[in-house]
């Protein structure tokens, strides 16, 4: 147990240093009235596992930033689509599942366009953020792209230092 901890324990300092890092500059680094949303760290928090869910790897990293970006847009189409029919909550649950159905669909795209899961949460994201910002589509979509690709970096960050620590102490797989 005490090599296995202390293998850990540079990779669970670095982690924390990084979740901090998150903490600090969505809530101090982000200016007022920027094109983004400040302090919302919770939404990097929701896009750093979707790196390791992707492979761990920065092709996968590629792929949920275009996922994030299709998921987004998808929320958009859910909410206009669900205004057409009328806005009920009728409306909206049709229009949830025809979307999420069609969603599934890029499973069947190029490998760059198939990460589904992130494109659910980033549609997830953008439909909790509108609570937020009711209407302002371009400002939730690049809020929720932003925090979730910071995220995703922060993914390939922890995931580069894990790889350098273990090579640096004999440790590589």
């Amino acid at each position: 147990m005490g090599k296995k901890l202390a293998q850990h324990t540079p990779a669970a300092l670095v982690l924390g240093f990084i979740a901090f890092l998150v903490v600090v500059i969505a809530d101090l680094a982000i200016p007022d009235n920027f094109i983004i949303i400040k302090g919302l760290p919770w939404i990097t928090f929701i896009g750093w596992p979707t790196y390791f869910m992707s492979g761990s790897t920065p092709s996968g990293g590629a792929q949920n930033i275009v996922s994030f970006i299709i998921g987004a847009f998808s929320a958009i189409v859910i909410f206009e689509f669900a205004k057409i029919m009328g806005g009920s909550v009728w409306a909206v649950a049709a229009s949830v599942g025809i979307i999420a159905a069609l969603l599934f669909y890029f499973e069947l795209a190029p490998k760059i366009l198939q990460h589904v899961p992130a494109m659910f949460v980033a549609a997830a994201v953008f439909i909790g953020l509108t609570h937020f910002q009711a209407g302002d589509y371009p400002t939730v979509f690049v809020t929720t792209v932003f925090y979730l690709a910071f995220g995703t970096l922060c993914g390939f960050l922890t995931v580069s230092f894990i790889q350098w620590n273990a090579k640096r102490s004999g440790n590589a797989e």
